[in-house]
């Protein structure tokens, strides 16, 4: 089974928000792609033959004097060319090509999730639940002509940045992004940087309406706008991927657009300019996906689609985000995605805090995503990231409020592995199965073609399933502590204690039952530990893995899954 949804982010350093958003991906059965973590004051990824370009506009932009009531759009370090060709400039637009060396890994129809690694938060059940929102929302705002992968969707925001404006006030303020520069499309089509926000609010933004059914004179008033391009969440096929970043290319080495936000946007109006159906990129308008929340307040954002607030862990309870997982009727319910009325469809499911909301973020979105953890039975305090460029997975155990361990390992990048429950699905079997005989059924349905195998059986087909062993999570005083020792035979009316998920029945070959269990103990390849939820478990403990999986080894995973098994995180 294939993954989901592949998800990156982009952070050029270490930092706690990292950490909330890897334990956000995990929560939605993924794992969180980093880049950028070794670029330093390197140009990373930016294509060469654009540097001079960005390097002249660099300097322009230098020389401008900040006008009163807008806010400067980058960080300058310099005044001349010369001198800009040497500067750290490139700190905005090299995160926005971060992503398209390692395209070439993907096939085109894979689909890619890219974020901004510390302000941005996933809220959907599961990354199955995030791709089928895409495609929906793909049918509904494509173009009649387009690559066969379908557009990139970029977040909208309500705030037209970095390029000068004058229609808004605070918190909307006006960016001092290149005023004066004129951008030449060819012919008669040029723009200048101070009138890009009012050309692209009246030819490419969308209204705000959206028309009455059935031809009925009527109006939505739409409960969350936002018209404008925001580049710190997109989405996309790998195929649309690499025709974005190949005209994104283009359009930097002619414009030199040194702001990764005001890149986008110059790519979006030299495709519509220039009528380039095979560039395909859209603004999510709605926040049917993503919604970029500066200017806007979460509260009213929350009422108008009668749900609960971005980073409010109680509120996704109350709203039946955990039914969404185990289709039932619910807010975030996929078949919500076709409703007519946009407050009748689920939230965003991917909220980006940027502007303004980065204090929202740091008040609520830790502690709402360790509640969750809490909840779920996935361990406090550790988060699970793979660096992209060093080719390692890296652990960060939290050892109190002020140190933190970390632990890595080589692994081989990109991770094929197969695609485990989302712990919100892993929640609702388990508050809903009162044996273990229940929760074996479910997990063979969502699991394909994975077994349970929990001591070897006969190999074929189901045959594993007739004999269950489980682990018991505390042993009883003076019981053996060895996991092998602890291993006891199922009754059919048992609660769940431990189950195992394995890729191959062949598996179930394994003569030699004291080696089994040490394979058990050492594997680490992804263990989701959960603790017990409701009367109806005392906990389960699941390994996802394949063939190779059971040659790895790591110091850290053992350690945690014994600590696990005996009732301790």
């Amino acid at each position: 089974m294939a993954l989901a949804v592949h998800v990156f982010a982009f952070a050029d350093s270490a930092h706690p928000n990292l950490c909330t958003l890897a334990s956000s991906v995990a929560a939605a059965g993924g794992k969180l792609n980093v880049i950028g973590l070794n670029y330093g004051d390197t140009a990373g990824a930016v294509p060469p033959e654009a540097l001079e370009s960005i390097a002249e506009a660099l300097a322009q932009q230098g020389q401008e004097q900040l006008v009163e009531g807008q806010r400067a759009a980058a960080t300058l370090h310099c005044t001349t060319k010369e001198e800009c060709l040497k500067s750290r400039g490139l700190a905005k637009v090299r995160k926005f090509f971060a992503v398209w060396p390692y395209l070439k890994q993907f096939k085109d129809d894979e689909l890619l999730l890219i974020m901004d690694g510390y302000d941005v938060l996933l809220e959907t059940p599961s990354l199955e639940h995030l791709q089928l929102a895409f495609a929906e929302l793909q049918r509904r705002i494509g173009p009649v002509m387009s690559v066969p992968t379908g557009p990139v969707i970029f977040s909208g925001e309500a705030n037209c940045w970095p390029f000068p404006h004058v229609w808004k006030s605070e918190p909307f303020a006006s960016g001092d992004f290149r005023p004066g520069y004129v951008y030449n499309y060819g012919g008669r089509k040029k723009l200048r940087g101070d009138q890009v926000c009012e050309y692209w609010r009246q030819h490419i933004g969308h209204p705000g309406l959206v028309n009455g059914r059935y031809g009925n004179n009527r109006s939505e008033v739409l409960p969350l706008f936002l018209p404008f391009l925001n580049s710190g969440v997109f989405m996309g096929r790998a195929g649309s991927l690499r025709a974005l970043f190949s005209l994104a290319t283009e359009v930097l080495r002619l414009f030199g657009d040194f702001a990764d936000q005001a890149l986008a946007t110059s790519v979006a109006l030299h495709a519509k300019f220039l009528e380039r159906p095979w560039v395909p990129l859209r603004v999510d308008h709605t926040g049917e996906l993503f919604a970029s929340l500066h200017g806007l307040s979460p509260e009213l954002v929350a009422r108008r689609l009668r749900a609960p607030p971005a980073c409010n862990f109680q509120g996704k309870v109350d709203h039946g985000f955990f039914l969404a997982a185990q289709r039932k009727r619910s807010k975030w319910s996929s078949d919500r995605f076709k409703a007519f009325l946009r407050k009748d469809r689920p939230p965003p499911l991917v909220w980006h805090f940027n502007g303004d909301k980065k204090p929202y973020y740091e008040a609520k979105c830790h502690d709402s995503v360790a509640m969750e953890t809490s909840v779920l039975g996935m361990p406090l305090g550790l988060c699970t990231i793979l660096d992209v460029d060093h080719g390692k997975e890296h652990f960060f155990v939290a050892q109190g409020e002020e140190r933190t361990e970390s632990h890595a390992r080589d692994v081989e990048w990109p991770r094929r592995a197969p695609v485990p429950p989302s712990a919100t699905d892993m929640a609702g079997i388990m508050a809903e199965s009162a044996t273990a005989w229940q929760v074996a059924e479910r997990l063979l349905k969502l699991g394909g073609s994975r077994v349970l195998v929990q001591r070897p059986g006969e190999p074929g087909g189901r045959s594993c399933l007739e004999q269950h062993w489980w682990l018991e999570t505390t042993p009883a005083a003076g019981a053996p502590q060895s996991v092998f020792q602890r291993m006891t035979r199922a009754k059919e009316a048992q609660a769940p204690q431990a189950v195992m998920l394995d890729m191959e029945t062949t598996r179930c070959q394994l003569g030699d039952e004291q080696a089994y269990c040490a394979l058990l103990e050492e594997l680490h390849t992804s263990w989701e530990c959960l603790r017990s939820y409701d009367s109806n478990s005392t906990g389960l403990l699941l390994a996802f893995f394949e063939a190779e999986a059971f040659k790895a080894s790591l110091h850290v995973r053992p350690r945690l899954a014994e600590e696990c098994l005996r009732g301790r995180l």
